[in-house]
């Protein structure tokens, strides 16, 4: 795999990334951004980034497959919301505390 950070060293970048945006993300509209801003902070060069896998029968980038995995580890942690839309990402309570924030107050 090309030179990529651990998935444990992404996570609280991740977290970061996603709460500058907002709470929540969709994917598919915030996924390109997101790979950009993650790979600038993260010093993943541009050919790293954009890498595809040529040997699988649909070659996707492993950047963003990288960042996926790393969604998954979280969500397993509890700090993303597992979302019943696959697309639809957040952070949650518990992704708030291990960034040291408090997590926002949700009307009632």
């Amino acid at each position: 795999m090309p030179g990529y950070p651990t998935q444990t060293a992404m996570e609280e970048p991740l977290l970061r990334a996603m709460l500058r945006r907002g709470r929540d993300i969709w994917f598919s509209i915030d996924g390109i951004e997101l790979e950009i801003e993650l790979a600038e902070e993260l010093h993943v060069s541009d050919e790293n980034r954009d890498f595809k896998d040529d040997s699988l029968p649909s070659p996707h980038r492993k950047w963003r497959n990288h960042i996926q995995w790393v969604r998954k580890k979280l969500v397993e942690k509890g700090e993303i919301k597992n979302n019943t839309e696959k697309d639809h990402w957040s952070v949650s309570d518990d992704g708030y505390r291990r960034l040291g924030l408090m997590p926002p107050r949700v009307a009632e």
